[in-house]
């Protein structure tokens, strides 16, 4: 019985523990609220008069990417200014742009479906899973306890 119970109790750890779930750091998303801020609300008249078009605003592993049009040296040494190289970096971005418009109907072959969509379904999908595993492990542990101690009664 006690053997049971230990791999219960290390199985909830692990399914615990082992989620694929990334989340982002705190300072990590405190840098895109304040990136955000800036080009979106505090100075959108500036990069407008500049030309650059912030498309996203995305946290990544240890960083915020910014992602612009368009992208040149010139435009992300800009941005490289205003916000420093830690903990931020410039990629180039894509203008979003309505399907089923005449001006998207030849681009639409070469769209794909964007991946962090799918890593996000599946990254939740494990979660729930996740969980469902660690409420069932923890019932049947629960369930167990209670069998053992009413037949020592």
């Amino acid at each position: 019985m006690k053997k049971m119970m230990m791999a219960m109790i290390i199985g909830c750890f692990f399914g615990v523990f082992t989620v694929g779930s990334v989340f982002a750091e705190d300072s990590i998303l405190a840098k895109q609220k304040e990136i955000d801020q800036y080009v979106f609300v505090q100075h959108k008249e500036d990069f407008a008069a500049k030309g650059i078009t912030v498309t996203t605003t995305a946290p990544q592993d240890g960083y915020v990417e910014v992602a612009i049009t368009p992208y040149n040296d010139a435009n992300a040494e800009y941005l490289y200014g205003i916000f420093g190289k830690n903990k931020v970096k410039v990629v180039e971005g894509q203008q979003a742009v309505l399907f089923g418009t005449a001006a998207t109907t030849a681009a639409a072959p070469a769209i794909a479906t964007p991946a962090p969509a799918a890593e996000n379904k599946s990254a939740s999908t494990i979660t729930i899973a996740s969980i469902v595993a660690a409420i069932v492990l923890l019932g049947a542990g629960g369930f167990a306890i209670r069998k053992r101690r009413m037949a020592k009664e």
